[in-house]
């Protein structure tokens, strides 16, 4: 119920904060299940940089909106 009262900024940023968790965990979960994974096939080596990358990119467009809703002072 909580995101009804949000504004349209504050609902991307939930949006965004809610990926970051997410990636942060299926890496977490590729790092303790790394036995695991079939590195015979070519998604395997795709996967892991592709995963990084995206945590990387949605990092930066947080702290990006972040740096443009906050003036730099306050």
């Amino acid at each position: 119920m909580q995101l009804v009262s949000l504004s349209r900024g504050e609902h991307h940023r939930t949006l965004v904060q809610a990926q970051l968790v997410s990636l942060g965990f299926i890496l977490a979960g590729i790092v303790l299940g790394w036995s695991t994974l079939d590195f015979s096939r070519p998604a395997a080596w795709l996967l892991i940089p592709g995963l990084c990358g995206s945590l990387l990119v949605y990092a930066g467009v947080y702290r990006l909106c972040e740096t443009r809703v906050r003036p730099a002072g306050g």
